[in-house]
């Protein structure tokens, strides 16, 4: 019986169209991700690797899996209820079969049908290698194995998962809402074990509780290189074999639940004795009562729309299931608020802004969830009910179930904004902030994100009314969504077509919405009139009776087009227009709006006009006196200099290539002391070819004098970050002219470059390249150590910034003036800062130390200004003096989130650690002591040592920096202290390898890779202190800065540091530089046994067994055995303690590994708890976790030494 069942359901199945609809589907998802660039989600996107390579193949299935379960839900979950629904369930359960039968036959039937469908996804993958991919290379050769074995690995599982809960739900239920419902309430648990994942520590429980197996896929191939991603199969091992088999065991107890609470009964069990006791009341009859004469005016209407809305509206928030998605988002909110982060996981204050951005995005799920289905639920309740007749037989018009419907759920939205409101307020309460601004939870909640909310309900009753098919209006919704993605990630769309989407913008403390104001009004009236313009169709189109046919419908339309409904349609039209036309014009005209397209064609035109001038000889900067005149009340500023170069070449020089590179600027001068011919212009670039009438000697001057005005122009559409603001101005040196072809206008996306029809790009050039040496990369485009001088005028309750020495300030005009002189050579590197800043002043070794902050963010001004004296302190102490009188932190707003090193000023965002909150826990870092630190070392490592701009020049610059700031850490908060930072250290450049798009290099030719400068930057210099000591190191790096600080052409580069290195170093220890600099190693090590037996004295010997292997890789990732013979610290540790989770170290020394198999004793005071091979995590290791174990103590004792 039960094959019959299953039979039965399996052809039910077959003979549906929607079955075979959601085949084709997933082949167009499996071909679309073949064929276009659409990144994936799981495994972090798949990068350069081939798309029919296993990594991809898995990724893919994982997403599109996991997303599909949205609009599958019906398959399975309709099961049971499908015999209620058709009312077959009485003589079904007459019938003598047993309730395995029929709940097993129906559901291995159904589950049968989930597997089938989802076989669409690998049968899409394999025919998109067959399209070729739009300016992309083409495909290696398919391989046919992993499809069926990922399929069956990583589908099939989560599929009988799925299909076990949406058969349960179903069958207990028996409620097709809370059947529809499942597919994104699992999408949102995905989500929340995502945020776990985030977290170092918790890693190994997000990838148990991540029902699709994603994150337990994302961490088995967290470090996979290149190479693995490309050629390594997936295998159920580790994080992934542990997800499946749990998983699979609550899928199998689920099944058993189901089949023990199920009844063979009419209807699904109730909790609960009161409702069965009401209904069994005897209503009575009703009186007589008076009928009032029938009145059909505006304020019947009126009471109609006023009673259906509270209809609508009740009878969404009390379902069940409503609760239910409002408790899973509040959930979701809760985890979400853990990541109000801003740098190396480091919590910030929970100021307002940011905890109601992290709020609205992060229930933004929900929001779909619910326009979705209950716009759904609104337009079919009295149809599912069986009382639509009644209802359209009623005598109200069809404008009050459309307007109390709409309204409705209109105001659920409004209350779970207020929700929103109120739990973020519990939030910030919760972290021990109570600076609240319920002004601008309601500014942001509903100015911005509730109009959103409305259009797209609009669109959600628009499209349920005319599909007619309460399924088919779900999947086009989930399409919509869906859509919306795709084009996102293509870069598609301009802002006029992105229905409902609201503007990019960035909130902050110091300008609030400023800038984005008028771009986010007119595009909210906009989608406004569009809106309307959908509600009127859903208005015509509603069906109402018995007939849907669409020439009925149509009559219908014609007769409820009357004088309100035309003037409705009229005024939505017309604001629509009216609005839309003023967003073009904004955008498109006075902005000159560019597609990512347009844009990518602009870079490459000017790739093909001037990169054959790249090499043309010119004079080279010497000194700027520069101007700059901000109106931040218009927003506003004029820009002026003068700019000195001289010819430092051995001949003659006759042309000019100039550029200035802002389009949106009014240039008035731009004139050279010297005759010259203008050869050409080229508005779209900036660009301009001169001739000197007299060409230039060598060793003579040249002067060019500058004079431009900006103001802003319409909306950008893109987000772009404000040149000037209000209150918190900031730009750099690009707004002034420069000499030279600009290679950082390139485009550096390979397939960009393919579709634009341009050759492979070159990153850096190479370390051995004699002329490239001449241009050092810190100091701007040919330029050399330069003379500064600047005036900034800015409002009369502003301070305004640049960098040099202050000289003075005065009264001009209205306007307050600032001057400032640099009085030591800098590079060309400077910005122009303003805003209502508070300022904090000390002076320290003769240094004027400055921080300027936004009045309301005073939280960590101590910890920079202590971080300012600790880093001079050691810097100067070990490395060499500090050559500028000042040295200041200045505060700019949140639309950018960096810290930049200019010359004695440091920029640093207002999002970069002014409102970070660093904790006083033994976990805690002190990132804002960290990043000032690391900024300031910027003062000796790129302002003082200028490395050639060739491979390796970011390892002289960031990487350096980055160790020095390790290391003024460590002086303050202890080695114990580090181990958090250098485990983030390690992960990131892990996981950078495997997202590399051309290719790993060693450190010392490292071209611009953030994750080897930075991450393996700090960590490989680490490590090599740690063999040479920390004095040593000192001396080699002050050797360094000597030989190398303020040089001119040809600067140093990474070799002359590893010379520097390699003289402090013993021969034993000179293999650590070909190791860790000039050439990628790995190391595996890990401790195979520790045990321990208490002698006679008391004290332990302690036996440690332990295991290394050391590999070598190449550009992708290929590795290569070879010999372990490296010095590296063996540890025993105590009990842990605070900051300390090692524990405390009763024995850490140095010791030769000669084998790949090792045994060490060492004998320690107090009793041992854990211990292994370098424990601090100092070497790059892919598994960190088992380098220590935990000791065991066997009862024998260890014979007392003699």
């Amino acid at each position: 019986m039960l094959a019959s069942v299953a039979a039965f359901e399996l052809h039910f199945h077959l003979t549906r169209p929607i079955t075979w609809f959601y085949f084709v589907l997933f082949v167009a998802e499996g071909v679309l991700f073949m064929a276009t660039g659409m990144e994936v989600v799981a495994g972090g996107g798949v990068g350069t690797v081939a798309r029919n390579a296993p990594f991809a193949i898995a990724a893919a299935l994982l997403t599109f899996t996991a997303l599909n379960q949205v609009i599958v839900t019906g398959l399975v979950g309709t099961s049971v209820l499908r015999d209620y629904q058709y009312r077959t369930h009485e003589l079904v359960f007459t019938t003598p079969i047993t309730k395995r039968d029929y709940l097993g036959g129906r559901f291995l039937g159904a589950f049968a049908i989930m597997a089938l469908v989802h076989v669409g996804l690998p049968v899409g993958l394999l025919l998109g290698t067959l399209v070729p991919r739009s300016g992309g290379p083409p495909l290696p050769p398919t391989a046919f194995l992993p499809y069926v074995t990922q399929y069956a690995l990583l589908v099939l599982p989560t599929l009988f998962l799925t299909s076990a809960i949406f058969f349960a739900v179903g069958a207990l239920t028996r409620s097709l809402f809370a059947i529809y419902t499942q597919g994104l309430v699992l999408l949102v648990v995905q989500l929340l074990t995502g945020t776990l994942l985030s977290n170092l520590d918790s890693q190994r429980l997000a990838a148990l509780l991540d029902p699709f197996g994603g994150q337990a896929f994302s961490l088995l191939t967290r470090y996979w290189s290149v190479m693995e991603k490309g050629s390594r199969q997936i295998a159920a091992d580790g994080f992934l074999l542990e997800n499946r088999l749990v998983w699979m065991g609550v899928s199998l107890a689920l099944l058993g639940a189901t089949y023990a609470a199920f009844r063979f009964r009419a209807a699904p069990v109730v909790l609960g004795r009161a409702k069965a006791a009401r209904d069994e009341e005897v209503t009575p009859a009703p009186a007589a009562v008076a009928h009032p004469g029938q009145r059909f005016d505006g304020a019947v209407w009126r009471a109609q729309v006023a009673s259906s809305t509270r209809l609508a509206f009740w009878s969404v928030v009390r379902q069940p299931t409503f609760a239910a998605i409002v408790a899973m988002g509040i959930v979701l909110l809760l985890v979400s608020s853990r990541n109000v982060d801003v740098l190396y996981a480091q919590v910030s204050w929970p100021l307002t802004y940011t905890v109601v951005e992290t709020l609205a995005n992060s229930f933004l799920l929900l929001f779909i969830l619910i326009v979705t289905l209950y716009t759904g639920e609104a337009v079919w309740r009295e149809r599912q009910l069986k009382a639509d007749q009644i209802a359209d037989a009623l005598p109200s018009g069809t404008s009050v179930a459309l307007l109390g419907n709409l309204a409705g759920l209109v105001l659920v939205e409004a209350l779970l904004l207020l929700i929103l409101a109120v739990v973020g307020m519990c939030i910030q309460t919760a972290k021990g902030y109570t600076h609240f601004e319920p002004a601008l939870y309601l500014r942001y909640l509903f100015g911005i994100t509730f109009p959103a909310l409305v259009q797209l309900t609009a669109l959600a009753f628009a499209v349920h009314v005319v599909v007619n098919q309460k399924y088919v209006g779900h999947v086009v919704m989930v399409a919509f969504w869906g859509g919306g993605i795709v084009l996102a990630q293509l870069g598609a769309g301009h802002p006029m077509v992105r229905y409902a989407q609201v503007p990019v913008f960035r909130y902050s403390d110091l300008y609030r919405f400023g800038p984005f104001v008028g771009e986010l009004t007119v595009s909210a009236l906009y989608w406004s009139g569009v809106a309307g313009l959908l509600t009127v169709v859903a208005f015509l189109l509603w069906v109402r009776g018995t007939e849907s046919r669409w020439r009925v419908r149509w009559e219908d339309a014609r007769r409820r087009w009357t004088g309100s409904v035309a003037t409705t349609a009229g005024a939505s039209c017309a604001l629509a227009l009216a609005a839309g036309g003023t967003f073009f014009y904004n955008t498109n005209i006075l902005h000159q709006y560019r597609s990512a397209s347009g844009t990518r064609a602009a870079l490459a035109a000017y790739e093909r006009a001037y990169k054959p001038l790249e090499c043309l000889a010119l004079p080279r900067l010497v000194a700027a006196d520069v101007r700059a005149d901000l109106e931040p009340e218009r927003r506003a500023f004029g820009v002026s200099g003068t700019f000195t170069f001289v010819n430092k070449h051995q001949r003659p020089l006759d042309s000019l290539l100039v550029m200035v590179a802002h389009r949106e600027l009014q240039v008035d001068t731009l004139r050279w002391n010297r005759p010259v011919t203008t050869l050409t212009t080229d508005a779209a670039s900036g660009m301009r070819v001169e001739r000197l009438a007299t060409p230039l000697a060598p060793g003579d001057t040249i002067r060019l004098r500058y004079r431009a005005r900006y103001a802003p122009r319409g909306f950008t559409g893109d987000g772009s970050a404000p040149v000037i603001t209000a209150n918190g101005t900031y730009f750099r040196r690009d707004w002034f002219p420069v000499l030279g072809y600009a290679p950082s206008l390139e485009l550096v996306d390979e397939e960009d470059r393919r579709t634009e029809g341009l050759p492979p790009r070159t990153r850096v050039a190479s370390i051995d390249d004699v002329a490239a040496r001449d241009n050092a990369y810190m100091l701007g485009d040919n330029a050399d150590w330069i003379a500064f001088r600047a005036t900034v005028s800015t409002a009369p309750d502003q301070v305004a910034v640049a960098p040099g020495m202050f000289v003075r300030d005065y009264q001009e005009n209205g306007r307050r003036v600032f001057e400032y002189a640099m009085d030591a050579p800098m590079s060309n590197d400077y910005a122009i800062l303003s805003a209502r800043y508070a300022v904090r002043r000390e002076s320290y070794r003769g240094v004027a130390l400055e921080v300027l902050y936004h009045p309301g963010h005073a939280f960590n001004v101590d910890r920079m200004m202590t971080a300012m004296r600790a880093s001079l302190d050691y810097y100067t102490t070990h490395f060499g003096p500090y050559q500028f009188r000042q040295l200041r932190i200045v505060e700019f707003p949140r639309y950018a989130q960096y810290a930049l090193a200019l010359p004695g000023t440091i920029p640093f965002s207002e999002a970069a650690g002014f409102i970070a909150r660093p904790g006083d826990g033994p976990d805690d870092l002190d990132m804002p002591f960290y990043v000032t630190a690391h900024e300031v070392a910027h003062q000796w490592w790129g302002h003082q040592v200028a490395g050639a701009d060739v491979q390796g020049y970011a390892w002289l610059s960031e990487g350096l920096s980055n160790y020095s700031a390790l290391t003024v850490m460590e002086k303050r908060y202890g080695r114990e202290r580090l181990q958090k930072f250098l485990a983030y250290e390690l992960d990131q450049y892990l996981l950078g390898r495997g997202a590399e798009r051309k290719g790993e290099l060693p450190l010392m030719l490292v071209e611009g890779q953030p994750y080897i400068h930075y991450n393996k930057g700090s960590l490989a210099l680490y490590a090599y202190r740690e063999l040479i000591g920390e004095a040593a190191m000192n001396r080699a790096l002050a050797s360094f800065r000597a030989a190398t600080a303020f040089s001119g052409p040809p600067y140093p580069t990474s070799r002359d540091l590893i010379r520097a290195l390699a003289a402090e170093t013993p021969d034993s220890l000179q293999y650590a530089s070909t190791d860790l600099f000039q050439t990628i190693t790995l190391w595996d090590n890990r401790t195979e046994a520790a045990t321990a037996r208490r002698r006679a004295d008391g004290s332990y010997e302690v036996s440690i067994t332990v295991g290394a292997r050391k590999f070598r890789s190449d550009s992708l990732g290929t590795e290569r055995e070879i010999p372990v013979g490296d010095l590296v610290d063996i540890g025993v540790f105590g009990d842990p303690t605070p900051g300390n989770r090692l524990g405390a170290p009763l024995h850490v020394q140095k010791a030769w590994l000669r084998r790949a198999d090792t045994t060490y004793t060492v004998v320690v005071r107090a009793r041992p708890v854990r211990a292994g091979i370098d424990p601090y995590n100092v070497l790059i290791d892919r598994n960190r976790r088992d380098n220590v174990k935990t000791v065991t103590v066997v009862s024998a004792p260890a014979p007392r030494a003699p």
